[in-house]
This record gives structure tokens, sequence and C-alpha cells, in this order.
């Protein structure tokens, strides 16, 4: 089983927003966060997917993915989403 299935899967189930629903986020940016989880999956090696998929880690691997790129300044999400809005907000006062 090839990495792109194994993401096309978890797309099709929607398994990244089922995730991001049970983590109750409160940002107007969530369906973009679930898009660049996938767009950051595809971009890792299939070695590392296939092998998390294999032992049933790949959800757990996606879950990480998910808390540290909301919480971690240094993620793409936090530097393309957060950081912006809070600089948006900062110029509307």
């Amino acid at each position: 089983m090839g990495k792109n299935f194994i993401i096309e899967e978890l797309a099709k189930g929607k398994q990244v927003e089922e995730i991001l629903k049970k983590k109750n986020i409160s940002s107007p940016y969530v369906s973009d966060l679930a898009q660049d989880i996938y767009v950051q999956l595809l971009e890792k090696d299939y070695a590392l997917i296939e092998g998390l998929y294999e032992r049933g880690e790949l959800l757990y691997f996606v879950h990480k993915m998910i808390t540290n790129n909301i919480f971690s300044v240094t993620s793409p999400y936090y530097r393309k989403y957060e950081d912006f809005r809070r600089r948006s907000d900062d110029l509307k006062e």
C-alpha cells in the first residue's frame, strides 16, 4: 500500500477533521489546518508514512502533528494563520 493511497484514505474518511473536532480547536482556520496536515503528510517520506500505518501509529502521529502545529510558534500553521491573525488584530487597535 502506498503513501498516497494511505493519505487519500485518511482524507476520504475526514479523519484529520474528526481529530480536530474531538480536540475542540477554536480557530477560524480549522479547515485550513486540516488541509495543511494533509499536505505535510504528503511531504513526509513514504517509508515513514507506510511504517506508521502498518504499525497502527499513523493517527497518533497525526494527533502529534496537530498539537505541534497549534501550539508551536515555529510551526507552518502558526506562522501562516495565527501569527497573521494576531498581527492583524494588533493593526485594528
